[in-house]
């Protein structure tokens, strides 16, 4: 039986604390750093699923609303979506 982990992109860390010692914060930045934006984005969404599953909703990603009317490009030119 294969024993690979099934998502080789996992990031695995643990740190202990003991005898009262002070949590200072770098597990967790460099945990995070090990695991990128798009790691970081993966989270997020995921416990954005896992929040509505939890409410009673749907654990599927919600569909986009794609209702941008007009997008400021630098420099002040203005672009319309089309609709109007």
């Amino acid at each position: 039986m294969d024993q690979s982990d099934p998502d080789p992109h996992r990031v695995v860390m643990s740190r202990v604390l003991r005898n009262g010692e002070q949590d200072d914060g770098s597990f967790d930045l460099e945990f995070w750093r090990r695991v990128g934006a798009e790691g970081i984005w993966d989270a997020a969404w995921k416990m954005v699923r896992e929040q509505e599953a939890f409410r009673g909703g749907s654990a599927e990603p919600a569909p986009m609303d794609r209702s941008v009317l007009v997008i400021v490009r630098r420099g002040g030119e203005t672009q319309h979506n089309g609709s109007t």
